[in-house]
């Protein structure tokens, strides 16, 4: 018999998947979200967490953006 689940596949680069992959060990069993590992570069993952993982990437994408003080960019312009 064939059963189909209801996912979506992500796609990224390995730092990404590993990001995910770490977020998904972060929850609670009952609330994981990977359906199936599909390798370095791909996620299967439940179609109810898709907002939740971006929503996470968001943050952790910000989170590494570099902004130069105010005195470092009025130094650069000089």
């Amino acid at each position: 018999m064939v059963q189909a689940t209801h996912g979506v596949l992500i796609t990224g680069d390995v730092v990404l998947i590993e990001f995910i992959r770490s977020l998904n060990e972060e929850q609670p069993p009952k609330e994981r979200f990977i359906i199936k590992d599909l390798g370095e570069k791909n996620l299967f993952i439940k179609d109810k967490k898709v907002e939740f993982v971006q929503k996470k990437v968001a943050e952790w994408q910000q989170s590494l953006r570099f902004e130069p003080k105010k005195d470092q960019q009025q130094q650069q312009q000089q």
